[in-house]
Parts: structure tokens; C-alpha cells; sequence
């Protein structure tokens, strides 16, 4: 993953700015053991070693990749995915290392007509039906919730 960016620096190539894919399974977390192959790496420090911006272009839970991901706001695979898109997002915001220009969560609606996983990644389930992540994103980016969203993250412990 980062051998890339080694690569390039050891080749004279010069780049502005780093883009990253963030995906975490709760409890798994690479950004202090990435994969679990190395106990002292933290995603944070490892991009900041670069000195440059980066951008999170895809950022989303892992379990979503999980067979008993089910897609529903009772379910429990659901319910750990919200609850580490918390803490992921609560990880990029306090995090001091590396200066992030912009988070974009993937994606905006699912697509029903793709096979899993790559049907269900949408903070909607359609334009007008959405999902609890949704109001978590936008409580991180600032966004005015509903009595009823603002509930729903409450009942959830956020």
C-alpha cells in the first residue's frame, strides 16, 4: 500500500497530495495495526510521514464486506458498522499528524442491482429512505438533524 509512495519517492516522482481508501472492521483497526502485521503502525503518522495533504476518497466499514451484513437498522452487523463509521470518523477528526483536506464516505445510495457487497454501501437506501449512517455522517460534518435522526443516533449511544 504506502511501498507505492516509497516507490515513487525513490524514482524522483513528485506528487501534491494523497488519496486513501479507509475501511476498517471494528476492532481491527489498521490505523494502529494495519492488517495486524505491524502492532506499531498508525495510518496517521504513516501519511503524515509523507508531508503532504491527503484526501479520504472512499471511507466506509469494513463489515459491510461481512456475509451477515444484512442491511437493516435492527441488524447487528448494521449496528457495528455505524458504530465503527463513528469511530472512524471520530479518529480522522482528532487525529493531529497529518492535515486531511476532505473525508467522502462511499457511497451516497445503494445499487440494488449489483451483487453484494456492492449493493448495500450507500448512507441511503434510496432517495427517500435513509439509513441511521446517514445522520451520523451528517452530525460530523456539521449538518442540522431531525428530533427523529437526532433520536435515532441517541438510542445508538451517539
Amino acid at each position: 500500500m504506502f511501498g507505492f509512495l516509497d516507490f515513487m519517492e525513490s524514482r524522483g516522482v513528485h506528487y501534491d497530495m494523497i488519496s486513501y481508501h479507509y475501511y476498517e472492521v471494528l476492532g481491527q483497526s489498521p490505523r494502529l495495526a494495519w492488517n495486524g502485521r505491524n502492532p506499531r503502525f498508525d495510518l496517521f503518522k504513516k501519511l503524515a510521514s509523507y508531508r503532504r495533504h491527503a484526501v479520504f476518497n472512499e471511507v466506509n466499514c469494513g463489515e459491510i464486506y461481512k456475509p451477515d451484513y444484512g442491511n437493516a437498522s435492527g441488524g447487528a452487523a448494521t449496528g457495528r458498522c455505524i458504530q465503527n463509521l463513528n469511530s472512524m470518523l471520530t479518529a480522522i477528526r482528532d487525529q493531529r499528524d497529518v492535515t486531511i483536506d476532505s473525508v467522502s464516505i462511499y457511497e451516497i445510495v445503494d445499487e440494488p442491482g449489483k451483487k453484494p457487497p456492492e449493493n448495500r454501501f450507500g448512507l441511503m437506501y434510496d432517495l427517500n429512505r435513509p439509513k441511521v449512517a446517514l445522520y451520523l455522517v451528517s452530525r460530523f460534518a456539521g449538518g442540522k438533524l431531525s428530533p427523529a435522526e437526532a433520536a435515532e443516533l441517541k438510542k445508538r449511544g451517539f
